[in-house]
């Protein structure tokens, strides 16, 4: 998810990119 839509949170941003839920 993105930066801005429902759901999103910087905690789970972890990169700080802007989208959030990465899979590593």
């Amino acid at each position: 998810m993105r930066e801005g839509q429902p759901g999103y949170r910087i905690e789970l941003d972890r990169d700080r990119d802007g989208i959030a839920c990465e899979k590593k």
